[in-house]
């Protein structure tokens, strides 16, 4: 018997319906597809996804009325309590998220659990999944489950059906990852989601599961980075599941494999909106870069193999998560090996007329000179990493230098206070041309008139840097200009 006032239909009418319809016609589950109330312009899980992966659960006490609508469940009023619930997540003045309160919530289940008749939660759970329309309110029923499953055929079936949503995945795996048959559960909610349920499913996946279903590894290499969302947000940690640094260990790789592990890697090297490669240890970096290394040694390496060289080449020289420099040096070395072929810097060449591969063609010794003033012309700030390969002769490092000048806005650099804030965008420009006189310290008397302007500019440390540039050319011999001493 329905327990709350809502009047709309209930979710899980309308979850299985969809469901249904899409099994019929053999299409695959689409974001959107369900029609839920409250998704909005949002895919479903999207709101959820962003809190969970990036802004994390709030700290703090259980709401008052959520903490009412447990406690009269408790007593025996699952109708009262639904419809406390219900108005809670309806309130229009406030928008009220489960995952907000999901801490708050276990935490106060665990207080209290000598207090709490769980058998009646279990009651409000079962009732909120059956009936309300309310879409918070069903990822409430599912949070409860987490704490009062009691393992009833029925209620594990209602929950397969809302885990076929994304909106909903994130909360049934919550439940389901203590089901005997989890690998099996998850499994089936990654595979046939297409968004943020995927991400989700394969997030509370581990080796045993894969243990229990070896086919779900392959489905993991082969298809499970491939979502609606982001690809990134799971390749890090199907990494994890199938043991990459292992699998590339294999001196019987096959081809298809081998392109698996190729396209896994070059999301890993993503890095954005999540950690990729750099969220494993320096070590275990290693292992998989060197896997991968040792692989593509045994074959003849095609287009794709030597861009995703480049990138990993300008990984190893940025080495943003401490692998040992040893290691990273000898990484790039390997790289450059590999690379040292007539097909290797065609194909290098190739990139160059792309903007791509500079930092490799410099250290392979092919000139690129003329393509990196050319990428620094069309935009100095995102190319500025590759200014000062240019300055090793003077003409090329005075020609860079006078564009610093004509590109970046000096003069409003100027006017910024420091401690105003600023812009990701502006604070780029700042880095830029801390970076630019960083390079400086070898060539005593280079770029004075980049000089005179960061010894203008009070923002970001620039002055700053401008002044331990001009004491490391003093200390050097150099005797500065009498504009630039007028300003120390």
């Amino acid at each position: 018997m329905q327990t709350t006032g809502n009047s709309e239909p209930s979710i899980i009418k309308k979850v299985l319906e969809v469901f249904q319809a899409h099994q019929a016609s053999g299409t695959p589950l689409r974001s959107g597809d369900f029609g839920l109330p409250s998704a909005g312009k949002f895919a479903d899980g999207a709101l959820d996804g962003i809190m969970y992966y990036h802004l994390g659960t709030p700290e703090g006490e259980l709401p008052e009325e959520a903490a009412k609508g447990l406690q009269l469940a408790s007593d025996g009023d699952i109708a009262g309590a639904g419809k406390v619930l219900e108005a809670y997540f309806d309130n229009s003045e406030s928008i009220h998220t489960t995952l907000e309160i999901a801490d708050a919530v276990s935490r106060t289940i665990q207080e209290k659990q000598q207090e709490l008749d769980f058998h009646n939660l279990y009651k409000l759970a079962v009732s909120l999944l059956m009936y309300s329309g309310n879409v918070e309110c069903v990822k409430f029923a599912l949070l409860l489950l987490e704490f009062t499953d009691m393992g009833t055929k029925e209620v594990h079936d209602m929950v397969r059906i809302l885990s076929t949503c994304g909106e909903f995945t994130l909360f049934c795996c919550f439940s389901m990852c203590y089901w005997e048959d989890r690998a099996a559960a998850l499994a089936d909610a990654a595979q046939i989601n297409q968004g943020w349920g995927r991400i989700f499913a394969i997030q509370f996946m581990n080796r045993e599961d894969l243990k229990s279903n070896p086919i779900l590894a392959r489905w993991l290499l082969f298809e499970g980075c491939k979502n609606d969302v982001a690809p990134v947000y799971s390749a890090a940690k199907i990494a994890e599941l199938i043991d990459l640094p292992l699998l590339l260990t294999d001196s019987a790789m096959t081809a298809e494999d081998f392109r698996a592990c190729r396209d896994l890697i070059a999301v890993l090297l993503e890095e954005e909106p999540m950690a990729g490669l750099s969220s494993f240890e320096g070590s275990v970096q290693a292992d998989i870069l060197h896997g991968f290394l040792l692989q593509i040694g045994r074959i003849s390496p095609e287009e794709a193999e030597y861009r995703l060289l480049n990138r990993l080449y300008e990984y190893v020289q940025d080495n943003p998560s401490g692998m040992e420099e040893e290691t990273a040096e000898g990484i790039a070395l390997r790289i450059r090996r590999l690379m040292d072929t007539e097909e290797g810097k065609r194909a290098v060449r190739r990139m160059l007329g792309e903007k791509e591969a500079f930092a490799l063609a410099g250290d392979m010794g092919i000139d690129c000179t003329e393509q990196i003033y050319n990428a620094l012309k069309l935009d100095f700030v995102g190319f500025s990493r590759y200014a000062a390969r240019l300055y090793n002769r003077e003409s090329s490092r005075r020609m860079v230098l006078k564009l610093a000048c004509d590109k970046l806005p000096v003069e409003a650099m100027k006017e910024k206070k420091a401690d105003e804030e600023m812009s990701l965008e502006e604070m780029m420009v700042f880095f830029c041309l801390k970076d630019l006189l960083k390079e400086l310290g070898d060539y005593p008397g280079s770029g004075e008139e980049l000089v005179l302007h960061a010894l203008d500019m009070e923002a970001a440390d620039c002055r700053a840097a401008a002044l331990a540039l001009v004491e490391d050319w003093k200390e050097n011999g150099y005797r500065v200009s009498a504009a630039i001493e007028a300003k120390l």
